[in-house]
């Protein structure tokens, strides 16, 4: 089974505090970590422009005791979140949803411990009113798309992230899981354009040079699937994916000596460890190489 690591970091702050310095969330493989609640004030406004045109409903006033009582209630969240004390962490954002109903990161905050409590669907409506009520903040798209994601609602998932992207074009989160979300709908195009634009940011990226790599291949550039590849492997020598991606471009490439030694790497490698195994199943399934697949499996099991 397929999974992705998202990478959205665990800010906290509080209204004396100013903006944080975000803290990264602990990297947790074969489950989502939506590790990313929000406790305080917003942060500072952004520097990009946003392209996603909304109309944000005018906001009453709000009485200044109200909002003494809700800065006093995330101060006592800060706390019990440092403490790990989530029942108490949600009954203060629900007591802050009382007193101020449109407040976006206490909605936010409901939504990731409904993700954490496993209740997706709950997980879902809160994020959705979080955007609602603020839909220029990223995260709260980047959150919705990854939740989408757990659902398996892939069509809702790659809304969420292209909403993400109007918001913040250059978000390397929402683009790289936006682009796993592409691979899995089998849209090769979309998939390429988002390898470039994350290559264009971080040039030295293994999963967008995959990426390249999976859509150069679909789309019949195979020469280039090649190359992409090979750039992978010096990046990640051990990386069964770009192994996998180079040894079927190379026999499609009419390369026959070459493709058969790469694929008896694969296969010994295989054997030995039952996680390549795993990975190369994977990798030679993106591509429906079916008679490679099962000679692994054979000779595995």
């Amino acid at each position: 089974m397929s999974t992705f690591i998202p990478q959205l970091p665990l800010s906290i702050w509080l209204p004396d505090m100013g903006t944080p310095s975000p803290k990264p969330a602990p990297v947790m493989r074969g489950e989502l970590a939506l590790d990313c609640l929000i406790i305080g004030d917003e942060p500072a406004a952004t520097s990009f422009k946003s392209a996603l045109v909304v109309t944000p409903a005018a906001k009453a006033p709000v009485d200044p005791k109200i909002l003494a009582e809700v800065n006093k209630l995330m101060v006592a969240a800060r706390r019990e979140h440092a403490a790990g004390q989530m029942s108490e962490l949600r009954t203060k954002m629900e007591a802050i949803l009382k007193l101020q109903p449109d407040h976006a990161q206490a909605h936010f905050n409901l939504g990731v411990l409904e993700r954490d409590a496993g209740n997706l669907p709950e997980a879902d409506a809160a994020l959705r009113r979080a955007i609602e009520h603020d839909p220029r903040n990223p995260q709260y798209h980047l959150a919705l798309g990854e939740v989408m994601q757990l659902m398996r609602h892939l069509i809702f998932a790659a809304e969420a992230y292209e909403n993400g992207l109007a918001v913040d074009p250059n978000h390397q989160t929402i683009l790289s899981n936006l682009a796993t979300v592409r691979r899995k709908q089998r849209m090769p195009e979309k998939v390429l354009d988002l390898s470039r634009r994350l290559l264009a940011l971080t040039p030295q990226s293994l999963p967008a040079t995959l990426s390249q790599a999976w859509a150069q291949l679909w789309l019949g550039q195979v020469e280039e699937a090649a190359e992409t590849a090979g750039r992978a492997l010096r990046l990640d020598p051990q990386s069964i994916e770009a192994a996998v991606t180079l040894q079927i471009s190379l026999g499609r490439l009419g390369r026959s000596d070459a493709a058969a030694a790469a694929f008896n790497d694969i296969k010994t490698r295989s054997v030995e460890t039952w996680n390549v195994c795993i990975e190369a199943v994977e990798a030679y399934a993106q591509y429906e190489e079916r008679a490679p697949l099962e000679t692994i499996l054979n000779a595995v099991l």
